[in-house]
């Protein structure tokens, strides 16, 4: 049984590590019915499925940005070019005469 501080702190993102079931049912439920605790997590408020293994992953690490996701698992960006400071290259032996 989970007492009342473990239930407050368990709804933030990060702060539960690996989760027991009784754990993750809790903050599944709490999660279905609040929208805002959906967004804290990185869920979009409007949300009905909530796969378990994102559940635990905010769990145990926190919510990860859209953006940052890439970077952080490794994984190339899909434009070749996006350090660029206009996004394009010039094509090889442009502007030669």
């Amino acid at each position: 049984m989970l007492s009342q501080h473990e239930r407050q702190k368990l709804i933030i993102p990060g702060w539960g590590g690996d989760l027991t079931e009784e754990e993750y049912a809790y903050i599944k439920a709490q999660l279905r019915e609040s929208a805002s605790l959906k967004r804290k997590w990185g869920f979009r408020p409007t949300a009905k499925r909530l796969a378990e293994n994102r559940i635990r992953a905010v769990a145990k690490h926190g919510p990860v940005s859209r953006r940052k996701a890439s970077f952080r698992y490794g994984s190339e960006p899909a434009n070749p070019h996006a350090g660029s400071k206009t996004g394009l290259e010039p094509r090889p032996g442009a502007g030669k005469l």
